[in-house]
This record gives structure tokens, sequence and C-alpha cells, in this order.
């Protein structure tokens, strides 16, 4: 599988959280892709210290609006998953 489709599956697997156990299906999908994504070149976020920064850049600049709607509106595995995802993508 290429890192193109496995982040196109990312993004599917993300829109399709709803419990525990479609958050695992997210997590498992994750971490592929980041392995992939690792290997050869490596991506910007590819250790946990960089991951973590990520989300907590992101944290600090997105509208706490934005943040809150996320935990209110929708289930807490879904805000979970949205939070790793950034994690990754965000510069």
């Amino acid at each position: 599988m290429s890192i193109n489709d496995l982040r196109s599956e990312l993004f599917a697997r993300l829109n399709a959280v709803q419990d525990r156990d479609s958050f695992g299906a997210f997590i498992d999908t994750l971490r592929k892709t980041i392995e992939l994504d690792n290997a050869p070149y490596g991506s910007t976020n590819g250790n946990l210290d960089q991951f973590l920064e990520a989300m907590g850049a992101w944290t600090g600049s997105a509208p706490e609006e934005m943040i809150v709607s996320n935990v209110e509106k929708r289930n807490v595995w879904r805000a979970a998953a949205e939070l790793l995802y950034v994690g990754y993508i965000y510069e």
C-alpha cells in the first residue's frame, strides 16, 4: 500500500470514528501511516517529541470555540482522534 493510499485511509478512518472500536482502527492506521511516512525520508512529525509539539502548537493556535465545539458536539473518541490527526499533519 502506498503512502497516499494510507493517508486516504487515515482520513476516512478519522471521519468514521464513533466509538472505541473505530478509534482503535484509526490508531492502527495512524501508526502504519507514520511508520511508512518515516521511511526512507522521514516525515515532519516522525518522532514522539515532534508529534506532541505539533499537537500542542495546533491546540494553542486553534480557536478555542473549535476545540470546545469538537468535544461538546461530537463524542470524545472523535475529539481524541482529531487531536492525534493534527499531531500528524500540523507543521
